[in-house]
């Protein structure tokens, strides 16, 4: 559609009024008010006649009203929408707000001085009109609508002198880009594929400030001009931007910058705090640029700003890799010195031994204080070019002129020269000579042949693999890097058609087409084409022979067009230059070929820039000045020189950055973690974090990410994982639009996902981690079938988001060697990055990091006393709020039955607590209630009396520590509650059950004068088999380790410093909240056994004892933790099928509680709480079958619940309860697994016919036996192989239907625990030897482990549930010390693992997934 003609009349008012501006503008305005006032964000002056109304927007002071105060009427010298830029030569912009109020409020009386910047009204949209505005920035509303204005942004020199910011003019995007055109009109353009008629629209060219004009103009296209007239920065060295232009482009990237971390985010809340942060920043930038006329980036800026201009650049056809790029700060170096060895560093992580990985070297920005750094070779390596006496060239024509500059420096070539010797590069530092750098022992060269024709090889050819461009200027954010080399790798063409093939290079066309035997009489035989297929084959085969990376013109021009769709669906746009994108041969073969391409210019950018000789400033004053210090200074610069590169070698290594990341329950991941930083630190820059204090949005900075982690339950993360671990998944498999922001998918689909055999982990080319190095140590216990599975998890998905492993992830199974695997970690950890980051350390030097690490506390450093003065009086529940970092809930002890028979020895308890109308405790049936319990007061009075400077054990105590040297620097050891008293210390928050650590008992070894206790502590303290033996045989308590090693003087502050805080304990809830109410109901074993095969002292458990003894109302402190996929199936029509041999039916009551309850009121009962009528009239049953098969001891002694079964079955709750019984006298013995085989046809037609759900709820080895007998009756009753019976299996824990609740092995007898741990140190023993072996389970290593006679406890036959055992299982996961997983000494919680078989979550619902289980249960000793 045509423009409309501009009508005369308005453009003379335009002129008029800014010949106006001109006049006022250039002179500033005078406010005659003397006073000022400030009303709710206003501020108010009298103006000219006018009371003027200014408000703070962003960073920036705009007037929003103007009313009259006088007959004059309104100023025109003012407008509503115009910006106050200075206040009496102040910069608004740089100051806050209340600083500009105190200003205006507080200038002489009788003229404030006003510089404004025009508000230029609004033009029709089809009117074209250039506003003749003086050099000021023009702060419209138009600035975003799609218009003739829109995407204006200034010329890419930068806008050269004037001092002020020019007005926007519309970009000129081809020939026509005259005002009034309809390309300067439209906001889009659309871009046709003449092969597939696809079309795609460009948009990005103008909705973004970052777009700066081409260098066309519309006469004529500079696009196919190498250099482009205006394209080369000739700005002198020292001469910087001006003020205004570098807060113009500054406020773009900022504003693009924090626009993509908003993307990340799906929080208001957020992307609030973002944009308080951006504007932050931006007045930081502004004080900076007013103070020092420039300014400089963060980190994570510089990083974001170099990808971004790779991103932006549209000559490139590898652009797909953008997000790869690795970024080297190394804007801290001040001489030519350390600017070798940074490069040198560049060229060595590049190369990579051939594994080519993309990286810029960032050097100083350039300021107006000193002269440039510079590179002037243009790329890292080049061949040289020799003129001979003849005339002709020998080597490369295009180095002719930069070869004689290079011996004019001092170089000489060898003395007998070839086509191909490498020149040094040639770098200068400011106030420096330029320096030649010898980078021959760096460089790879790949020897080029054919696969057909031999003759290539003799034609001597040959290539460097690294292609390293050096001398153009990174530009961003109005900052200026001359100094910033860059390098990818090649395409084939590159050097085959480009180096090899063009005339003016090397010309090697016309000897490989005779050699081919191709007549070259006459162009029409097309041999030039054949020979130039033929050579870039030999490129390409040779390069890859070499094994040094390389890509064919095909698969790149491909996977740009891949980038190119991406671009426009995520940004609207991509910059690309047809001229260039087009690969220079078989270029209408390729895909780019047929694609209208949009080329326009967008910061940040890589610009070129006149070559550094040219620039040069005379050095040689400066050197004759040097040369007059004599030799004495040049020996001591000699010295100095050495010096400084040493230590910058090793402030190189003190910059790269190591994130540690950790996730644990009990303790034991975070001191791992801190081990590991001991050893890093002597290397990197070294940072512990929790994962739940970590700031996700980092991880793409992250130089070397070392995560430790144990993992819970069946595969399930720590609680402080949980949302890190939601994070990372959502990374690799972003959810749908419509459910971000609904409830986070559940965390055990990281499992799944990354565990399925169908699920291909292929790494993509949008991986934002790809600069990110990494490796993962996961702590469990192969007790349990999904052994570390949530550190598999985030070792897989760290790779599949494209970031690079530096060493294989490490396992450590507590149950034996997993001191000694995290040693082996750590050290091959350590020694990888410092090869990777190409750092010189010597481990030797710091081999006993790891043995000292833990051995802070010093006696001299820690004293307790009785605290004085007013003691805050504490709830129990906030306290252990605050100590675990978890909100922690009262309930009331409602009462507590014995659910065994009198006449039995064991004791299972029916616990009943009320929640007193907390809502944060409302559970579902399947969840777990996590219970904080209290040690035994015998035993806590028991080791008050070892100590030797026990205060009153009722007297609140207060524990300091002292950081000074001189001893008199005493502050508060902030560990534990304020008014705590030792006793409350040692019975409600320390645990002193668990037998110590390695590395406390490193520091009792510091406080016996005994020496063969001593030296039994220091072995024990190595964490070797002898310790794992003591621990594992004696199970000690801290009392028992105090009388075995009675020659101890422990002081008090030791336990309240340094011993573990007392863990809470977790127990499948036994009831539905609809059919109780306000109660939650637990079944609870009772755990006692006494150690030593029984010779041994009785130990307890430490909260089924504690929850047998406490009385009605008693404050119980508990949390919910949400189950990950053991709930109820979506469909009341499915089948529900439970098996739960003894305490192993706590949940299928509350299961069947459920059940009756929607029966008796027809509603189903969802997850929300709604109640949705069940209708009357629906086909088939209203309710699938739901049976039972439960198995005990006795069935008079142990039968749990019979009478509630029984009654159930009545009813029609349950449609079968099968019991079996392993120690009834009248029957053989039977276990649950015989009790199945039984119901085979049943179990077959409920799972496959009617799609039903199948529950385990047990020990690990009850489980295992489980699963192989359904693989059995799928067998017998489905007419399947023993493999298809496995994959049905395998599908059903894929596809959600098969469900288990998995709580370790129950250790029933010393023999039992010898086999086990006999067996664990076998597998651990293969694994170690065996490179490669990992994910070894407990049921894996039955087939490892043929040769031995003892076999792993619970394989040979699974048991009803209640055999005689130590301790007897509670489904309150109380279990004892040597069936825990893996964060605490014996084996804690944290090693329930995940190696792919757990059950998925229901699609349906969106849980809040935050399932641990196996909560160790800690024992106590009674005398």
């Amino acid at each position: 559609m045509p423009a409309r003609p501009a009508d005369p009349g308005d453009v003379a008012n335009a002129r008029k009024d800014n010949e106006s501006q001109k006049q006022s503008i250039g002179n500033g305005i005078a406010a005659d008010s003397m006073t000022t006032t400030s009303i709710g964000g206003v501020v108010n002056l009298s103006c000219h006649g006018a009371n003027v109304g200014l408000t703070l927007d962003r960073r920036t002071f705009k007037i929003t009203s103007i009313e009259p105060s006088s007959a004059a009427g309104k100023s025109d010298l003012v407008h509503v929408g115009d910006v106050v830029l200075r206040v009496n030569g102040h910069c608004t912009a740089a100051l806050e707000y209340e600083r500009v109020v105190d200003l205006l409020a507080n200038v002489a009386a009788g003229r404030i001085d006003l510089k404004i910047m025009r508000n230029v009204p609004k033009a029709e949209p089809a009117t074209s009109l250039e506003y003749n505005i003086p050099p000021l920035w023009v702060e419209s509303d138009h600035r975003h609508n799609h218009g003739e204005m829109n995407g204006q942004a200034p010329s890419a020199s930068g806008g050269g002198g004037g001092g002020g910011r020019m007005p926007r003019r519309a970009m000129s995007l081809a020939n026509d880009g005259r005002p009034g055109s309809p390309l300067a009109r439209r906001s889009y353009v659309q871009l046709k594929n003449w092969s597939t008629e696809k079309r795609m629209t460009d948009t990005l060219h103008s909705r973004v400030k970052s777009v700066h004009d081409t260098w066309c103009n519309p006469n004529h296209c500079q696009g196919s001009i190498m250099y482009p007239l205006g394209a080369e920065v000739k700005r002198l060295p020292g001469e910087s931007r001006s003020k205004d232009d570098v807060i113009d482009q500054a406020e773009a990237f900022l504003s693009e910058y924090f626009q993509s971390l908003k993307k990340r985010s799906d929080s208001q809340s957020t992307k609030k705090k973002l944009e308080e942060m951006e504007a932050k920043r931006m007045r930081e930038v502004v004080a900076e640029v007013e103070l020092k006329g420039t300014y400089e980036l963060d980190e994570k800026e510089l990083v974001f700003g170099a990808k971004l201009a790779w991103r932006n650049s549209p000559r490139c056809i590898g652009r797909i890799q953008w997000n790869k790029l690795q970024v080297f700060d190394c804007r801290h170096i001040s001489s030519g010195e350390e600017m070798e060895q940074a490069i040198r560093h560049h060229i060595k992580f590049a190369t990579n031994g051939g594994n080519i990985r993309s990286a810029i070297t960032v050097f100083p920005q350039r300021t107006s204080k000193r002269d440039d750094f510079r590179i002037w070779s243009p790329q890292y390596f080049r061949y040289a070019g020799y003129k001979m006496e003849d005339g002709t060239i020998l080597g490369d024509p295009a180095t002719v002129d930069f070869t004689e500059i290079v011996i004019g420096l001092g170089w000489k070539p060898p003395e007998e020269k070839t086509m191909f010797d490498l020149m040094p590069i040639v770098i200068q530092a400011p106030r420096e000579k330029p320096r030649l750098v010898d980078v021959s022992d760096l460089i790879l060269e790949v020897e080029v042949w054919h696969p057909q024709y031999p003759f290539m090889k003799d034609l001597g050819l040959k290539w460097y693999g690294l292609p390293a461009v050096s001398n153009m200027m990174f530009d961003v954010g109005g900052l200026e890097f001359p100094a910033s080399p860059f390098n990818g790798w090649y395409m084939a063409p590159e050097v085959a058609a480009r180096n090899f093939g063009d005339t003016y290079r090397f010309n090697m066309l016309e000897p490989v087409a005779k050699g081919m035997g191709l007549d070259t009489s006459s162009l029409s035989t097309l041999w030039k084409d054949k020979a130039l297929v033929e050579l870039n084959v030999a490129v390409l085969h040779s390069f890859q022979e070499a094994k040094v990376t390389i890509n064919d013109h095909h698969s790149a021009a491909a996977s740009f067009m891949q980038h190119l769709e991406k671009e426009v669906s995520l940004r609207g746009g991509c910059p690309a230059d047809w001229v260039w994108i087009v690969p220079p041969l078989s270029g209408s073969a390729t895909p780019v070929f047929h694609q209208e391409m949009l080329n326009y210019k967008m910061k940040p950018s890589f610009e070129y820039q006149e070559a550094a000789w040219l620039t040069q400033r005379s050095i040689d004053k400066q050197a004759k000045k040097q040369k007059k210090r004599g030799i004495k200074t040049l020996v001591s610069a000699a010295r100095v020189v050495m010096m400084s590169m040493q230590l910058f070698q090793h402030q190189l290594m003190k910059r790269v950055r190591v994130t540690i990341l950790y996730a644990t329950e009990t303790g034991k991941s975070e001191r791992y973690a801190k081990d590991v930083a001991s050893l890093f630190s002597h290397a990197f820059a070294v940072k512990v974090v929790c994962m739940e204090d970590y700031t996700f949005s980092d991880i793409e900075y992250e130089q070397l990410l070392l995560t430790v982690t144990s993992t819970f339950g069946n595969g399930d993360p720590p609680d402080n994982g949980e949302v890190f671990g939601r994070e990372l998944y959502e990374m690799r498999h972003p959810p749908p639009l419509e459910e971000e922001n609904k409830n986070k998918r559940k965390i055990s689909s990281i499992h799944l996902a990354m565990s399925s055999k169908h699920y291909q982990g292929n790494r993509d080319d949008s991986q934002p981690l790809a600069n990110v190095r990494f490796s993962v140590f996961g702590l469990g216990s192969r007790a349990y079938p999904n052994f570390c599975a949530f550190a598999r998890s985030v070792d897989r998905l760290l790779g599949e988001l494209g970031a690079e492993r530096v060493y294989e992830k490490g396992e450590g199974d507590e149950l034996c060697g997993q001191e000694e695997s995290f040693r082996k970690w750590v050290t091959g950890c350590y020694e990888a990055a410092c090869k990777t980051f190409f750092l010189d350390t010597n481990l030797k030097d710091y081999s006993d990091a790891l043995s000292t690490s833990s051995k802070e506390w010093q006696p001299d450093k820690f004293r307790v006393s009785v605290q004085t003065g007013k003691v805050p009086v504490t709830d129990l529940c906030k306290n252990l709020s605050d100590l675990h970092k978890k909100n922690v809930y009262p309930c009331r002890m409602l009462s507590r039955t014995n659910l065994q028979n009198e006449e039995s020895p064991r004791s299972t308890i029916l616990v009943k607590v009320d929640i007193q109308n907390e809502p944060m405790l409302v559970h579902e049936p399947g969840d777990h209630l996590a219970i904080f319990p209290q040690n035994q007061p015998s035993l806590v009075n028991q080791l008050i009396k070892h100590l030797i400077d026990a205060t009153p054990p009722d007297e609140p105590v207060l524990v300091e520590y002292n950081k000074g040297k001189k001893g008199d620097d005493w502050k508060p050891f902030e560990r534990l509650p304020p008014g705590c008293t030792l006793r409350q210390a040692l019975q409600q928050y320390l645990d002193i059950t668990t037998p110590p650590a390695p590395q406390f008992l490193a520091i009792l070894a510091t406080l016996t004068a005994d020496p063969k206790e001593k030296e039994k502590l220091l072995e024990l303290s190595k964490g070797t088999t002898a310790y794992e033996d003591w621990k594992f045989d004696k199970c000690p308590n801290m009392v028992e380790v105090l009388e075995e090693f009675s020659s101890l003087e422990v002081p008090t502050s030791l336990f309240l410093a340094k011993l573990p805080l007392l863990q809470s304990r977790y127990y499948s809830i036994s009831s539905s909240r609809e059919y109780v109410g306000g109660e939650i109901h637990c079944t609870v074993a009772v755990v006692s056994f006494r150690t030593q095969g029984g010779s041994g002292s009785l130990h307890h458990g430490v909260c089924s004892s504690w929850l047998n003894r406490i009385t009605k109302n008693t404050i119980v402190p508990c949390f919910v933790r949400k189950a990950s996929s053991f709930y109820l199936p979506e469909s009341k029509k499915s089948p529900v099928l439970m098996v739960g041999p003894g305490t192993g039916i706590a949940p299928f009551r509350s299961f069947w509680q459920q059940r009756k309850i929607e029966m008796e009121l027809k509603f189903t009962v969802q997850s929300s709480g709604k109640l949705d009528a069940i209708a009357e009239d629906q086909e088939g049953p209203m309710w699938g079958d739901m049976a039972l098969f439960f198995g005990c001891r006795h069935p008079k002694l142990d039968h749990i619940y019979k009478k509630d079964m029984e009654e159930l079955v009545n009813e029609g709750v349950l449609a079968k309860v099968g019991c079996a019984y392993s120690r009834d006298p009248n029957q053989p013995k039977q276990y649950v697994q015989d009790q199945l085989k039984q119901e085979g046809e049943y179990i077959m037609r409920k799972l496959r016919k009617e799609n039903g759900h199948f529950y385990v709820c047990g020990d690990v080895s009850m489980a295992a036996d489980v699963g192989k007998t359904l693989e059995v009756i799928f067998e017998q009753h489905g007419g399947m192989s023993s493999t298809e019976a496995r994959a049905t299996v395998e599908k059903m824990r894929a596809m959600g239907h098969y469900h288990e609740d998995i709580f370790g092995v129950t250790l029933r007898t010393a023999e039992v625990t010898d086999r086990v741990r006999n067996a664990a140190k076998k597998a651990w023993k293969i694994i170690a030897d065996a490179s490669g072996q990992e994910e070894v389970s407990m049921p894996e290593m039955k087939p490892m482990m043929k040769t031995s006679k003892k076999k792993l406890m619970g394989l040979e036959r699974g048991h009803s549930g209640t055999r005689p055992k130590l301790p007897v299982r509670s489904t309150s996961k109380d279990v004892p010390d040597e069936t825990k997983n893996s964060e605490s000494e014996p084996p804690s919680s944290e090693s329930n693992g995940s190696d792919g078989k757990r059950s998925k979550p229901r699609p349906p619902l969106q849980r809040r997934e935050k399932t641990l289980k196996e909560e160790p249960e800690d024992l106590s000793s009674q005398s």
